[in-house]
């Protein structure tokens, strides 16, 4: 097995000055394979190093198996933006191996699956293959899934060497990463720090790229866009939320799951005032999200995907007309029947109208019943 494939000419890589806390980093990895856990993980303990660090996930498409790509901003000047070039790049993906290493720039470095063949001969960056393969398997999981999940984290094993980041600011960063379950910690911890030790002892540095602890963090938060908007959308009242579990709408449900339990309770009972429903797919989303809107929740949906786009026969239909006949929030035009229990306290009756908005106000005017649902619920103030 080749340690080290290619290397940049010794002459020039020993005169390199160190590049400490100032770069940026790529990976490289496919939709859909745990990757996510991995680069957080990467972005959380710089963070907590005490190092400025920006992250960013970049991707064509949410469906699985399609290319995506992470960015970490390094910089100790506090610099977020993301530079036209990262100087590491982590290929993990052989769909994008070749336009991802052609975009690296000379004296760049890129770390590899091992399992990999034919890469781009340059020899003005730095290569290191590294046998993730090796390290799932004496993991010992023997799902398949799992495995794909495990196979990222040996690149993280591989950056805390090569970087020269401290093993225990990992384990931490995973500990809060999976709340703390021991078993999945463990699990990860062990690839991890297998390619760590097989990096120490099997491959030579020649690039100049490190980390060092700074002090520049102290009194700040680390959080990503999924868990702003959802903890903006706790703070607007939100009291039901409808979603089917994809990339990256997960994140954000995840993130409600653990401010709605603290924030949004019955001070008195301490019952619960919200709920959080998985879908069968993003079409039964929208549509939660819109019978509950109907009662009177503030509902929300963090799916968007292509059966919606595809549809939207959903959105199209949810149309409201009050019971006075008028759109909601605007004047009213021609009553349509009022039922003669409208008046009871709690209740509203709302009309859907179907078809295109033509079709639907040509119902509202023309008052065609077999084109309009009268749909009676609880009117809920939320909290």
């Amino acid at each position: 097995m080749d340690v080290l494939d290619k290397r940049p000419d010794e002459a020039t890589s020993s005169f390199r000055a160190p590049v400490v806390n100032d770069f940026s980093l790529v990976a490289a990895t496919a939709n859909g394979t745990g990757s996510q856990t991995a680069n957080l993980t990467i972005l959380r303990t710089l963070f907590k190093m005490g190092i400025p660090v920006h992250g960013k996930n970049i991707f064509p498409s949410n469906i699985q198996g399609l290319p995506t790509w992470y960015h970490i901003r390094v910089s100790h000047q506090g610099y977020v933006a993301r530079p036209h070039q990262a100087e590491i790049l982590v290929a993990f993906n052989p769909a994008t191996l070749h336009d991802d290493i052609a975009a690296l720039p000379t004296g760049g470095v890129c770390l590899y699956n091992a399992a990999f063949r034919g890469l781009p001969d340059r020899d003005d960056i730095t290569y290191y293959a590294l046998p993730a393969k090796d390290f799932v398997k004496d993991s010992g999981a023997s799902n398949p899934k799992m495995k794909t999940y495990l196979a990222n984290m040996a690149y993280v094993g591989a950056l805390a060497q090569l970087l020269g980041i401290p093993l225990g600011a990992i384990e931490e960063a995973l500990n809060f990463h999976f709340s703390g379950k021991a078993k999945a910690v463990a699990v990860n911890m062990e690839v991890l720090r297998s390619a760590y030790v097989w990096c120490e002892e099997n491959l030579t540095k020649t690039d100049p790229y490190r980390v060092e602890p700074l002090n520049k963090t102290d009194n700040l938060v680390l959080m990503t866009g999924n868990e702003a908007a959802a903890l903006g959308a706790v703070f607007g009242g939100v009291t039901v939320a409808a979603w089917y579990p994809i990339t990256p709408s997960t994140s954000v449900i995840d993130a409600l799951s653990s401010y709605l339990p603290k924030l949004r309770r019955d001070p008195e009972t301490g019952k619960q005032t919200y709920a959080v429903v998985q879908a069968e797919d993003e079409l039964a989303a929208i549509g939660m999200v819109l019978g509950a809107g109907w009662a009177g929740a503030r509902a929300m949906t963090a799916t968007s995907g292509s059966g919606l786009v595809a549809d939207g026969r959903v959105c199209r239909d949810g149309l409201l007309r009050r019971d006075s006949g008028g759109d909601l929030g605007h004047p009213a035009g021609r009553p349509l029947d009022r039922p003669t229990d409208s008046d009871r306290p709690g209740r509203r009756y709302f009309c859907v109208l179907l078809g295109s908005r033509r079709q639907q106000k040509r119902a509202a005017l023309s008052r065609h019943r077999r084109r309009v649902f009268r749909v009676r619920g609880e009117c809920v103030r939320p909290r």
